[in-house]
């Protein structure tokens, strides 16, 4: 396990995997994910909401002032857009896809995954905060 890898384990409350162990022997050990999942899910569909927004405002700027600036933050929200709605779609509607992820995934990887779906909807809260204003 690298560095960065054993850090993001600490700050998540996951246990570090030992060297001895491989991924397989450890994965069977983590199979309840408990509310990780529903706590990404909800944050994927909050930047969803977050990021269309986003794209309306940083739209309607760019057709009143036609800077590339506001059309790099409208290519930005979505490309951003369509990443979310994708993992939107694999989290809850896919049926190959949405099964895994509700009965295979290891709970260390809801957890990681729920971290960077919140990080991401907290600085798109900030950005909507600072657009608005």
């Amino acid at each position: 396990m690298g560095p960065w890898t054993a850090a993001i384990a600490t700050i998540i409350g996951a246990h570090p995997i030992p060297p001895s162990l491989g991924a397989t022997t450890w994965a069977p050990l983590q199979t309840d994910p408990g509310i990780w999942p529903t706590i990404a899910q909800v944050s994927v569909g909050a930047n969803v909401l977050l990021l269309a927004v986003l794209g309306g405002i940083w739209a309607r700027n760019y057709w009143q002032f036609r800077s590339k600036h506001t059309l790099g933050l409208l290519v930005f929200s979505v490309l951003l857009l369509a990443e979310n709605a994708l993992a939107l779609y694999y989290y809850m509607v896919d049926p190959t896809l949405a099964t895994w992820f509700a009965t295979a995934v290891p709970a260390i990887a809801w957890r990681a995954m729920m971290l960077l779906h919140v990080l991401e909807t907290v600085a798109l809260l900030f950005l909507v905060w600072i657009t608005w204003d």
